[in-house]
């Protein structure tokens, strides 16, 4: 915390100028970075500030970032702003992206990651990579790194969910994606596709009983304010993209590309911190709203896992093609065996 709190002493970028050198012979490398977080204490917002100082500071001021919180639209939108190269950096989840790269669904499959270090150690793993570059050659938008948006959750307003079953017969709203109304459909609810924006209206009217995010997302979008119960189901887990303008990055030196790729790399650290170090905090605060909260037991996850998973793996394959999904999986099965060599099964 000391070295970010020095870091964010040194986010201010001065011009400075030699003695009798003429204005225009100074170069700067302006990057602008939009994200669809307000400014504050909000996890991505906090990495956005960590990456603006990094690169200031490293780039000697070569390099400006300017910061753009809430203002220019949700991540779909601010993606393409990137891909046009009318904003050079931005953040989107898996969600929004997967109208640019339909493959990054194939992280969406329920209970792929069995906990957060599995994810994080996939997530720099040689499969990760290859995704990252295939993702510059098909969009124009390169990843600089992979962070986490947080372990998907229920909240519902008619009953706790336990198993599977209590899903069946809901009215649950689902993000504009495939894949999240595939797994809805599994357990027998009706998936509604609805507008982040709008959700919040449409729990308090009834249109929907139900919902799915992460326990701090709920939180900080006033979800936990309109629902009596929530389940730490931990169904998906959700990855965040620091994407850039491949042209625009290209473009760049090398000494300065290295240093907007340690950027991303210390933000991305710096927000998955914060993200785990909000749960627990998330959970208290929604139990003090009157909010039941459900930890879900492993032995309930395994119900769930047993009865989603086959589901969406099914309309992933046929998707996305059987090599990709089986080579997804080895990868997963990998990392778990990297962070739990003693415990994964031969």
């Amino acid at each position: 915390m000391q070295i970010l709190r020095i870091l964010s002493g040194l986010a201010v970028a001065f011009v400075l100028l030699l003695p009798g050198e003429p204005a225009q012979a100074q170069t700067k490398t302006v990057v602008k970075y939009a994200i669809s977080d307000a400014e504050g204490p909000l996890p991505a917002a906090q990495a956005l500030k960590t990456f603006k100082a990094y690169v200031e500071f490293a780039s000697d001021h070569k390099i400006e970032v300017q910061t753009f919180f809430g203002t220019l639209g949700a991540s779909r939108e601010t993606t393409e702003q990137t891909k046009l190269g009318t904003l050079q950096m931005t953040n989107t989840e898996d969600g929004a992206f997967g109208g640019f790269y339909p493959r990054i669904q194939a992280l969406n499959l329920p209970y792929l990651f069995p906990s957060g270090p599995v994810a994080w150690d996939f997530l720099n793993s040689q499969f990760a990579r290859e995704m990252g570059e295939d993702i510059a050659k098909t969009t124009g938008l390169r990843v600089l790194a992979f962070t986490e948006n947080g372990f998907r959750n229920f909240g519902t307003n008619g009953h706790v969910i336990k198993v599977p079953e209590d899903v069946t017969g809901l009215k649950m709203r689902v993000m504009e994606s495939p894949v999240f109304i595939e797994f809805m459909k599994s357990m027998g609810a009706a998936a509604t596709p609805i507008p982040i924006n709008q959700l919040v209206l449409a729990l308090q009217q009834g249109v929907v009983d139900g919902q799915e995010n992460s326990a701090v997302f709920m939180v900080d979008w006033g979800i936990s304010d309109v629902i009596k119960y929530v389940s730490m189901t931990e169904h998906v887990y959700s990855v965040q993209l620091y994407l850039i303008n491949d042209q625009f990055f290209r473009s760049l030196p090398p000494e300065q590309q290295h240093i907007l790729v340690g950027g991303a790399q210390v933000a991305s650290m710096n927000n998955i911190v914060l993200r785990e170090s909000l749960v627990g905090d998330a959970i208290a605060k929604m139990r003090a709203k009157g909010v039941e909260v459900h930890i879900t037991t492993p032995t309930e996850k395994e119900a769930f896992r047993k009865v989603t998973q086959p589901a969406v793996l099914a309309y992933l394959k046929k998707t996305l093609g059987d090599d990709y999904m089986d080579g997804l999986l080895k990868a997963e099965a990998e990392a778990e065996h990297r962070v739990y060599p003693a415990a994964t099964k031969n």
